[in-house]
């Protein structure tokens, strides 16, 4: 029976996560490989470094269905400079501008009628697609 216990709770985590999850519908990337100039420490190692940050349509509708969402202190904690940004329509019809770091910390900034003006966190570090 305790077997039985574990495996419910295990089955109810899975499910919980899964509805957590986004799924994308369609998504656009209107800019990446460039650099929040917020930081100035050294602007030509974080152009020329930022230029090779590039993640794939693929990679982007990876991260949204596996990212964490709305984690307070974030930016602190996964604050990089290098960016990418774009478009984004979920398949529950919500849509936004998004924000992407390289270190797997982003945003998006919904648009739709429920939800205009909200702006949510999300966090996925194994996103696959590091500085290389």
């Amino acid at each position: 029976m305790g077997i039985a216990k574990y495996l419910l709770y295990a089955l109810t985590l899975l499910s919980l996560s899964a509805e957590a999850a986004r799924e994308v519908a369609h998504i656009e990337i209107i800019k990446s490989g460039y650099f929040d100039e917020i930081d100035k420490e050294d602007p030509y190692h974080y152009a020329e470094g930022c230029k090779l940050f590039k993640p794939t349509k693929e990679k982007l509708i990876n991260y949204f269905a596996k990212a964490e969402e709305n984690g307070y202190g974030w930016m602190h904690e996964y604050y990089t400079p290098c960016i990418a940004s774009g478009t984004v329509t979920f398949k529950d019809g919500s849509y936004g501008d998004w924000v992407m770091h390289d270190s797997g910390y982003g945003w998006v900034t919904f648009k739709d009628k429920d939800n205009n003006g909200k702006e949510v966190s999300f966090l996925h570090l194994n996103n696959g697609w590091g500085l290389e």
